[in-house]
């Protein structure tokens, strides 16, 4: 299994997302957390899963996204490196995928 770091952008995100499901449902939330952890673990374990995103920028390294499980409107967009795996964002599937989102880190 491939450690996997987190960008303070991809823990803003997923932060952000677990407040915002708490707020609605205490349980949602709970299970949000739970299910992006299991998800992260099964990227560690198996790189190369999910959809390869050279529609968001080539100039930022080939970058792929997977729906967290159980919630298959929230996107990990993930980079893979010869020692790691780098969670770049965690983002809501409906938003405008506009390259400035992957840029900053």
């Amino acid at each position: 299994m491939r450690r996997v770091f987190r960008l303070p952008s991809a823990v803003d995100d997923a932060d952000a997302i677990a407040a915002y499901l708490f707020a609605e449902s205490p349980q949602a939330g709970e299970r949000f957390v739970t299910r992006f952890d299991e998800t992260l673990v099964k990227i560690g374990e198996q790189p190369g899963i999910g959809r390869k995103r050279d529609d968001i920028s080539r100039r930022l390294g080939r970058i792929r996204s997977v729906a967290v499980d159980g919630f298959p409107s929230h996107l990990v967009f993930y980079q893979e490196r010869a020692d790691a795996i780098v969670i770049v964002r965690v983002l809501h599937g409906a938003r405008r995928l506009r390259p400035e989102l992957f840029e900053s880190g």
